[in-house]
């Protein structure tokens, strides 16, 4: 744990609501393929629960931008996939673009 990221307790809530909404969106792209019996995951942009993910993640940009954090290591949004949508989202805030 950084001190930095300790500082904000709205971050770690966010950390935990958006861990909370990734483990939902696999378990439903788990229980998809299962029932369907598919070998990949339905499109991510079809899925109500990833959608809930990047709007959580949309929050967490935004409060990392406007406190200038920078995380050192942000591996469970890699390991869902997410990390580059963060950062994308990151560069539209820094760049004062809307989203």
């Amino acid at each position: 744990w950084s001190p930095v990221m300790n500082s904000n307790p709205n971050r770690l809530t966010l950390r935990l609501e958006l861990a909370l909404l990734v483990s939902i969106a696999r378990t439903q792209d788990s229980i998809y393929q299962q029932v369907l019996e598919k070998d990949t995951p339905p499109d991510r942009s079809s899925s109500l629960y990833w959608e809930d993910v990047l709007d959580k993640l949309e929050d967490l940009a935004l409060l990392d931008h406007a406190e200038n954090f920078i995380p050192d290591h942000s591996s469970y949004l890699d390991d869902a996939g997410i990390l580059k949508s963060y950062w994308t989202l990151r560069e539209w805030y820094r760049d004062g673009l809307p989203y």
